[in-house]
C-alpha cells in the first residue's frame, strides 16, 4: 500500500552560465513520494536531509553510455530546508528538442571515471560505527523525452533501486520472556553493478558474506525486528542466523528469499527454546502492511514507505 506524504514537492531553481537572452532557468522540483529516500519529522512532513546530493544528467534525445550528456553529472546539494543549490549554472538547451534526464542519488556514491551502465557499488559494514540503515540508499529519478515546459519546470519522481529485508522474530511461550538477541545476519551479497541509465542492480554472486542487520522497532512485546537494505533478486540469498545468549538459530529457505526493488522483504520466523521457523500465522507484509504476495507463506513483500533514520549501528540487541 502506498502513502501520500506531506510535502508533494521541493522547488530548486537553477540559473545557467549561458548569458543568452534567448535560455529560460530550468526549474527542479524533486518529486516525494512513497518511493523516495526521505526523513518523517515529528511533525508528519517528509523531507531529504539537510546536506543530501545528487547528481543530474541530462542527453539531446535518448540516453546512452554512447552519448555525452549536455548536463554531465551536476551535483546539486541541500543547502537549507527546501533550498538546493547547485554546482554549476543550468538552462533548457532547446525549446522543442527532447530530451532525457537521469538524477542519481547520493552523488557520492558515483564513480565518474565509471560508465554509468556498470557503476560498482559495495555495501557498507553495518558494525563501522555512525552506520545508518538508508546509508545504503540508492535512488534514481528517469524521464525520457522530456521537452521544455511552459513554466521551463523539470520534475525528477525518485524511486529506490534497492530493497530491504525485514526479519520478524516471534518467541515461543517456552521462552522467559522476550531473550536478548545478539544479532541478526542475512547471507547475501554484499558487492553489485549498477546501471544508472535503466535502473537495473547486478548482485555479484562472488560477493556473498553474512551481513549484520539493524534492530528495528518491534512489532509488539513479543517481537524483535532487524532490518538491512540489500540488492534486488540476491542470488544466494537464502539463510538468516540468529544470535541469542551465544546460542544460534540457523533458518534456510528451500528457495531463494525474494527481493524487488523499491520493496520491503519480510521474513517472519517463531523462535523456540531449540528451532526457529517460519511463522504462518503472523499477517505478513511490507511497511504500513502488505500484499503478501512475492514469496511463500510466512515471507510477504511490500511497499517500501517507512524511512526511520535513526536506526543506527548501536541499535543491536535489547
Amino acid at each position: 500500500m502506498k502513502k501520500l506524504l506531506t510535502i508533494a514537492s521541493l522547488a530548486l531553481v537553477m540559473v545557467s552560465c549561458s548569458n543568452d537572452d534567448n535560455s529560460h532557468e530550468i526549474t527542479v522540483r524533486t518529486k516525494i513520494g512513497s518511493m523516495t529516500r526521505t526523513e518523517i519529522t515529528t511533525e508528519g512532513k517528509t523531507v531529504f536531509s539537510l546536506g543530501d546530493a545528487f547528481l543530474l544528467y541530462a542527453w539531446d534525445g535518448t540516453a546512452s553510455a554512447a552519448a555525452t550528456p549536455w548536463i554531465d553529472g551536476t551535483k546539486v546539494t541541500q543547502t537549507a530546508t527546501d533550498v538546493w543549490t547547485p554546482e554549476a549554472t543550468l538552462y533548457w538547451k532547446s525549446e522543442a528538442t527532447k530530451h532525457d534526464f537521469i538524477a542519481v542519488y547520493p552523488a557520492a556514491f558515483v564513480d565518474k571515471n565509471v560508465s554509468l551502465i556498470a557503476q560498482p557499488y559495495t555495501f557498507r559494514d553495518a558494525n563501522a560505527g555512525g552506520y545508518k540503515l538508508l546509508d545504503d540508499d540508492v535512488l534514481l529519478a528517469r524521464l525520457s523525452n522530456v521537452t521544455m515546459t511552459a513554466d521551463y519546470s523539470l520534475t525528477l519522481p525518485f524511486e529506490h533501486i534497492m530493497s530491504k529485508l525485514r526479519v520478524v522474530l516471534t518467541f515461543r511461550n517456552e521462552w522467559d520472556g522476550v531473550p536478548t538477541v545478539t544479532a541478526v545476519t542475512a547471507n547475501m551479497t554484499r558487492q553489485s553493478t549498477i546501471n544508472c541509465i535503466n535502473g537495473t542492480v547486478s548482485p555479484l554472486a562472488s560477493s556473498a558474506t553474512d551481513r549484520k542487520m539493524l534492530a528495528a522497532a518491534s512489532n509488539s512485546d513479543n517481537s524483535r525486528c532487524f532490518e538491512i537494505v540489500c540488492a534486488p533478486n540476491d542470488p544466494v540469498l537464502k539463510r538468516i542466523v540468529t544470535t541469542i545468549s551465544n546460542r544460534t538459530f540457523t533458518f534456510t529457505s528451500p528457495e531463494l528469499i525474494p527481493l524487488e526493488p523499491g520493496k520491503v522483504t519480510t521474513v517472519n520466523l517463531v523462535v523456540g527454546r531449540n528451532t526457529i521457523d517460519l511463522d504462518f500465522t503472523t499477517p505478513g507484509g511490507g511497511e504500513g502492511g502488505g500484499s503478501g504476495e512475492g514469496g511463500p507463506s510466512g515471507i510477504t513483500i511490500g511497499d517500501w514507505t517507512d524511512h526511520d533514520t535513526s536506526i543506527s549501528g548501536d541499535a543491536f540487541g535489547d
